[in-house]
């Protein structure tokens, strides 16, 4: 069943084919297509039509249609609305996930040889292991030396230089 909702838009979701509103901010509202949002944007006021459906324990509120913009950020002068980009940090790339992810893993897998072997786990023990996991991994770390002597290598190259 078809159900009407007008609101201002207060977050869009990273697809860029779904958002909530102010006044529903538990809903998402999707759009099968990009077109359907008429370029929408935080802030606007928005009203359209939508069906909920549910899939697998999840509901959807699809788009029905296009929407309508009933008034634009600027004309609204909702500056009250800040859009979610500007209070989350860059994201990181995804290779950098990707190390990241590897590098939980693996100091994760290096805390139960620790607890097998009669030691106690610790979460921030876990958590400064994997960083150090994808420092060396990513490179990050290759300018220090964790030793705190000069590495053998990097001598010889600025010896030669």
């Amino acid at each position: 069943m078809k159900e009407s909702v007008s609101g201002t838009i207060s977050r869009i979701g990273n697809n860029s084919k779904s958002f909530q509103m102010q006044e529903t901010e538990d809903k998402w509202f999707g759009a099968f297509n990009m077109s359907q949002l008429q370029d929408a944007k935080v802030g606007d006021k928005v009203e359209f039509f939508y069906e909920s459906r549910t899939k697998d324990g999840r509901t959807f509120h699809n788009i029905s249609g296009n929407i309508k913009k009933v008034a634009t950020a600027e004309s609204t002068g909702s500056s009250s609305v800040t859009p979610t980009s500007a209070l989350l940090p860059p994201p990181l790339s995804r290779e950098r996930l990707i190390l990241r992810q590897n590098a939980l893993t693996n100091a994760v897998n290096a805390m139960a040889l620790v607890m097998k072997e009669g030691g106690s786990f610790s979460k921030e023990e876990c958590l400064a292991m994997a960083k150090d996991f994808e420092r060396y991994t990513s490179g990050d770390g290759d300018d220090d030396n964790d030793e705190g002597t000069p590495n053998e290598e990097v001598v010889a190259l600025k010896a030669a230089q």
